[in-house]
């Protein structure tokens, strides 16, 4: 029924429900597939309605495609979320966004690039949210702090990443 909906609102939400699965899955193609589907529908439309969900949704195909191994391609998704951002109503894709453009430069080998990247995106998170609410969002905290952690410790700062990492699972425990 939903995909089939003329409500844009529902289907952006059934979509993105779909593509968490689909990443649960390892089905990274098709999150990706479904993101696409997206993008294309917006180009066939007009009004912010059509928008809604829609840069969170490409900020998820940014980490499905990271996690295929095309930095290249995510960071298109990540452009992608910026576009959208401007009719979206709310920041949750553009925070996504800016951990995934961390870890792209991390996987890229620019880790203190990467590491004041998603430290930026934590001061984001924690200026926008009141966590304990919101699992996913607070699940994005948790992906930029294990970032974190992993860039501190290439950058031969132990004490930082283990700080990071502590945090990591100190918030994982209020999930």
């Amino acid at each position: 029924y939903v995909r089939n909906s003329d409500n844009h609102v529902a289907r952006n939400s059934h979509r993105l429900s779909l593509m968490l699965i689909d990443c649960a899955e390892g089905a990274y193609a098709g999150a990706e597939a479904r993101a696409g589907a997206v993008a294309l529908e917006i180009t066939q439309v007009d009004g912010a309605q059509h928008q809604f969900l829609s840069a969170l949704i490409f900020a998820l195909a940014g980490l499905a495609a990271l996690r295929q191994g095309d930095c290249a391609r995510a960071r298109e998704w990540c452009v992608k979320t910026s576009g959208a951002a401007v009719t979206d109503p709310d920041q949750n894709g553009v925070l996504f966004a800016e951990v995934i453009e961390g870890l792209i430069t991390l996987t890229e080998g620019f880790t203190e690039k990467s590491l004041s990247l998603l430290d930026t995106a934590l001061d984001d998170f924690h200026a926008y949210y009141h966590f304990g609410n919101l699992t996913s969002w607070d699940r994005d905290m948790g992906l930029a702090l294990t970032g974190c952690s992993r860039a501190a410790a290439r950058l031969d700062q132990p004490e930082r990443a283990a700080g990071y990492y502590r945090s990591a699972l100190k918030h994982a425990e209020t999930l």
